[in-house]
């Protein structure tokens, strides 16, 4: 998909991220205040990764240099030996 949004014109591909991502990010109270223009903005910057049952996304510790959005199903969060938190989509 990356390769076909870079065939179009930068105001199409804005339109295809804008109705792929927007419902997600408009699900964020951070986000809620944003004008259109300024969500049209931060989709541009939006890609799908896939992460599979038992895959580490991130570490304690290390530096971030990214924010995930669960669009569907859920993740678990490690916060010691023995406690964890469930996050799922909704």
């Amino acid at each position: 998909m990356k390769i076909f949004l870079k065939l179009l014109s930068p105001s199409l591909r804005s339109q295809i991220l804008f109705h792929l991502y927007s419902s997600i990010i408009k699900k964020i109270k951070i986000f809620e205040q944003c004008s259109s223009i300024e969500l049209r903005y931060i989709v541009n910057f939006m890609k799908t990764v896939i992460f599979l049952p038992g895959d580490e996304i991130i570490r304690q510790g290390d530096k971030g240099s990214k924010i995930y959005f669960i669009s569907r199903g859920k993740v678990q969060v490690f916060i010691g030996p023995d406690d964890t938190i469930d996050v799922d989509d909704e």
